[in-house]
């Protein structure tokens, strides 16, 4: 990969991560700020539902930032350990393409262990390619996911933040004055 494009790839992770680290700070402050006043009472009016409802969706909100930013935990190692196969595949296929026509005496491979015969080393290679397969199909997975509750999130969020402005609307009107 070009230094470009990893530079790129940092700098969009990052801004990704702040973002949901944002999305989950205002999830978590909507809520203290709705919950410090809110006033629990007798749910007999459509109205005093509104608040609520609002401080669950922000909750599960919170919940889904908090699964989102494991889900990203669990990608990143995946893609860690992805990574690490593809280099180790790679000084195995050196090895067997520097001992393919003359014997192998003794190598080391750089991650694993030292190999007698030229077919050990054939099959520590085919043991990576699987391994690099399987790390990034798990590291795809936990990206959707990762991406799907992502979405929920911003809608609970918008959605609890609608809530909250319709009940500080609505107050004024539909509240019963004593």
């Amino acid at each position: 990969m070009d230094k470009t494009s990893l530079t790129i790839f940092s700098k969009e992770y990052d801004a990704n991560l702040k973002l949901d680290y944002f999305l989950c700070s205002v999830a978590g402050a909507l809520f203290a700020y709705i919950g410090q006043a809110y006033i629990p009472h007798k749910l007999d009016n459509w109205y005093y539902w509104i608040t609520p409802l609002a401080l669950t969706l922000l909750t599960i909100s919170f919940g889904c930032s908090l699964r989102k930013f494991r889900l990203i935990n669990l990608t990143t190692e995946n893609n860690r350990r992805a990574h690490f196969s593809a280099e180790e595949n790679i000084t195995c296929f050196n090895e067997i393409q520097k001992h393919e026509n003359n014997p192998l005496t003794k190598t080391t491979c750089r991650y694993t262990r030292k190999v007698q015969s030229l077919e050990e080393l054939k099959a520590i290679k085919d043991n990576l390619e699987k391994s690099l397969e399987a790390y990034e199909l798990k590291a795809n997975k936990f990206q959707r996911k990762a991406d799907t509750i992502g979405t929920a999130r911003t809608l609970f969020l918008i959605i609890g933040f609608i809530l909250i402005l319709a009940a500080k609307v609505l107050q004024p009107y539909i509240a019963v004055k004593p």
